[in-house]
């Protein structure tokens, strides 16, 4: 029974240690908090972020956002604004030796600005409205390049990730 005690004692002791430790406040050196704020989409991640649109004449959503990176609380809005950025398609083309049209204007709806609220750590989700109807090349890939365009001023977009790259694959509803 003693033993058991022993254990037991010694185990809490690790426990309760482990606790307090695990409390300290975490210094990144060399730069201050500030730095690593930056605004992003995380769909960016994806590099094309590849879609599939059924061949069909009714609304398709694929949803977008910005996030506000950092270990620190959000202490003001921020306002996000979004676009269709044609010259990203372009540039993507050239450095993937692809040849993807434009997903053609009329087909599509997009909210071009969010705000990230303070305290928060993103934009509600956001949705682009796709119609394809019969106004697409069935098997062809198509793109559509959302960019962050602008934000409040005083802050940061992270320059690798403020632009996603859907590409859009149609096929035939199943």
């Amino acid at each position: 029974m003693k033993k058991y005690i022993f254990y037991t004692v010694q185990w809490l002791t690790v426990v309760i240690l482990l606790t307090f430790s695990s409390c300290e406040t975490i210094e990144i050196p060399g730069k201050p908090a500030s730095e690593y704020e930056k605004i992003y989409m995380p769909t960016a991640v994806n590099y094309p972020n590849e879609k599939g649109l059924a061949f069909s004449d009714s609304v398709q959503l694929i949803t977008y956002g910005a996030y506000f990176g950092s270990y620190d609380e959000l202490g003001s809005d921020i306002e996000v604004q979004f676009e269709i950025n044609a010259d990203a398609a372009q540039s993507f083309n050239q450095q993937n030796n692809t040849d993807y049209p434009m997903l053609p204007e009329g087909l599509y709806t997009y909210s071009s600005a969010s705000k990230i609220k303070k305290g928060e750590v993103s934009t509600e989700p956001l949705a682009i409205e796709i119609n394809p109807g019969n106004e697409l090349e069935e098997s062809e890939k198509y793109i559509l390049p959302v960019t962050v365009k602008s934000l409040s001023e005083g802050f940061v977009v992270n320059d690798e990730l403020k632009t996603t790259y859907f590409v859009f694959s149609v096929k035939a509803e199943d």
